[in-house]
This record gives C-alpha cells, sequence and structure tokens, in this order.
C-alpha cells in the first residue's frame, strides 16, 4: 500500500492508527501488505518505489492519496470531511483494478475524540469498502462488515 495522505490535520496518532489498522485489517483477509508512505522530504521518491516494488514483488498496489476536504478549527478541536481517492492496480497487467471515492467525517484535537480510535475507524471503513467492492475476499466477518 502506498500512501500520499498525511496533512496537518491527518497526522500524529489519527494517521499512524489508520495505517497501522489497515494493514493489520488486510492481513487479516489472508493478503501480504508492505506499506510505504511518500516522503516530502525524499528527493527521489520514484526510486524509493521502485525498489520496494522490486523488494516485495506484490501483486497488485494499492494507493491512498488525500485529495481535498472541509474543515473547520474550532475551541472544541478540528472537526469536517477529508476525501481520499483509492486505487487498485494490478502490477503484472499494468491495469487498474478499483477505483474509490472515499469521504471521511473526522474529529480530531478534541477532548470527547480519541484519534487512535479515529483512525482504526477510517481504516474499518476503508477495508470494508474493498470488500464490499469484492476487491479483497476471505475478510472475517468483523472486517467485512465492522461495527460503526
Amino acid at each position: 500500500m502506498y500512501y500520499n495522505a498525511k496533512s496537518p490535520h491527518f497526522a500524529g496518532t489519527l494517521y499512524t492508527a489508520f495505517v497501522s489498522s489497515t494493514q493489520r485489517r488486510l492481513e487479516s483477509c489472508g493478503l501480504t501488505v508492505t506499506t510505504l508512505e511518500y516522503d516530502p522530504l525524499d528527493l527521489d521518491m520514484k526510486q524509493k518505489i521502485a525498489q520496494t516494488l522490486q523488494k516485495s514483488d506484490p501483486n497488485a498496489v494499492v494507493t491512498v492519496v488525500r485529495n481535498g476536504g472541509n474543515l473547520v478549527t474550532g475551541s472544541g478541536g478540528v472537526s469536517g470531511d477529508l476525501y481520499f481517492n483509492a486505487e487498485a492496480f494490478d502490477k503484472l497487467r499494468s491495469k487498474s483494478l478499483w477505483k474509490a471515492r472515499i469521504n471521511y467525517h473526522m474529529i480530531t484535537k478534541n477532548m470527547f475524540a480519541d484519534d487512535t480510535q479515529s483512525g482504526e475507524r477510517f481504516a474499518a471503513q476503508l477495508v470494508a469498502r474493498m470488500a464490499a467492492d469484492r476487491l479483497v475476499t476471505g475478510c472475517p466477518p468483523e472486517v467485512a462488515t465492522p461495527k460503526a
């Protein structure tokens, strides 16, 4: 999985919980997952991606890219919607297998919201969508249809 999703408000424990929970959930579906994150300070991300693909030799590559949103910052934290484009590519055939635009409603930096749980909830939403769209199969029921 390749993530280019970090932003000032989608960072810290919210982001790390999302990435680790997505990997854990996909692995519970019987997949082997390698994670790579975009690093704006890396001078040659293309080379890093190529090396990771060569090393892990995946059948498919899933990208999650943040693409806009509407956030409001107030005294109670930051809330609103973030949008992500997700896509799966068949590496062998060089073709797209799946595309989705995902809306994530979030609240962070709020004393009543746990960023770790929020990141895990978003991961559950993403993997459940992949299972519902039949991109991944073999997921246990609690992963394929998580409780809200």
